[in-house]
């Protein structure tokens, strides 16, 4: 287990990394579409941490769910302090929503939509 010690400390971890690494910490199984939702991951996310922790040999995919390798339960148990006191970022990008009447249907619309469009709101 000394092996696997300190190797979170020298990855590049992203925001879902984080969440998904969090969650496997407090339970053996984990559903991806309710990752998805939870914390509204991008498919790309998903598939990158999938593809990262796959490719280390530390999860297991098996249908529409996630668990740890033996090897995946010695290295989260190892970094599991490290992991545990990373901060990320999910971005709501519904925390500032305004809602627009266009007729029979409202819209709802993130006020941080014009700051990415380089327009002012």
């Amino acid at each position: 287990m000394n092996q696997f010690l300190g190797e979170a400390k020298h990855m590049k971890l992203y925001e879902e990394d984080i969440v998904f690494l969090k969650e496997l910490i407090s339970s053996d199984l984990v559903d991806i579409y309710g990752i998805h939702l939870k914390y509204r991951l991008s498919p790309f996310q998903i598939v990158r941490f999938i593809d990262k922790y796959q490719g280390l040999g530390l999860i297991h995919c098996k249908e529409n769910t996630i668990c740890l390798t033996k090897s995946g339960q010695n290295w989260l148990f190892a970094n599991r302090n490290y992991i545990l006191l990373q901060r990320h970022k999910i971005q709501d990008n519904f925390t500032e929503k305004f809602v627009i009447d266009n007729g029979n249907k409202k819209i709802k619309f993130d006020k941080s939509i014009y700051r990415l469009l380089g327009q002012k709101n």
